[in-house]
């Protein structure tokens, strides 16, 4: 015979999403109160995300392959353009001729309040693999993703996060 409980019981994962859906209901259906029991205004903010960047310069020139697969200074000062100039931009309201659904579609893109780098920022775990010149790929990362004004910097704080590619690969031990 079954207790009231096991005969209302359901599994875990039934029990996760009525919660997750509980939660998210109640998120949407009241707005937020800070502390003080004021009402907390919505925030826009704007902030941009890139990775891969794969700088790729070494004491002698370029790492092997990097030229053929574009990973150029001039490239990185075309990105550097690009992610300044975003301001200028609108929200598209559609891509590729299906529509965005953004509630900001049509209206300009905000300034942004920083930059985030998803890793990847070097191609070869800094570029020590031309030693003694240990570095020289995250010396040129650090001279165009580098807060600062002028065309060859990006114009906005950045916040990096590393990869695979920025770990020591081949350098001398440790």
């Amino acid at each position: 015979m079954m207790n009231s409980w096991q005969a209302r019981s359901i599994s875990r994962r039934a029990f996760l999403a009525q919660m997750a859906s509980l939660a998210s209901a109640a998120a949407f259906a009241h707005p937020a109160f800070g502390q003080t029991g004021k009402r907390i205004q919505p925030v826009d903010a704007t902030f941009l995300f890139i990775a891969d960047i794969h700088a790729c310069r070494m004491a002698s020139g370029l790492s092997p392959n990097c030229l053929q697969e574009g990973k150029t200074d001039a490239a990185l000062l075309r990105s550097v353009a690009a992610l300044n100039g975003i301001a200028d931009k609108a929200w598209p309201a559609e891509i590729g001729g299906v529509a965005t659904g953004l509630r900001s579609a049509g209206s300009r893109i905000g300034t942004p309040l920083g930059l985030v780098t998803g890793g990847d920022i070097t191609d070869d775990g800094g570029g020590q693999v031309t030693e003694p010149s240990e570095g020289t790929q995250l010396l040129q990362f650090s001279q165009r993703y580098q807060q600062g004004i002028g065309p060859d910097r990006v114009h906005m704080p950045v916040y990096v996060g590393l990869g695979n590619h920025d770990l020591d690969q081949n350098g001398s031990p440790p």
